[in-house]
């Protein structure tokens, strides 16, 4: 479960964006996973541990 700490949705997944980065101009791509609230697409997002 993640919750977002803007809006304070909580949904089961969020939603991810992969973006690809040349670090330094040759063959050294650094990919990034940013992940965001499906709502109102904050990256101000926590995981929730359910404790049971």
């Amino acid at each position: 479960m993640w919750r977002c700490l803007d809006c304070g949705t909580e949904f089961d997944e969020p939603n991810i964006r992969i973006r690809l980065e040349n670090m330094d101009g040759e063959n050294g791509w650094q990919e990034w996973h940013e992940r965001f609230c499906p709502c109102c697409g904050s990256e101000n997002i926590e995981e929730v541990y359910e404790n049971g």
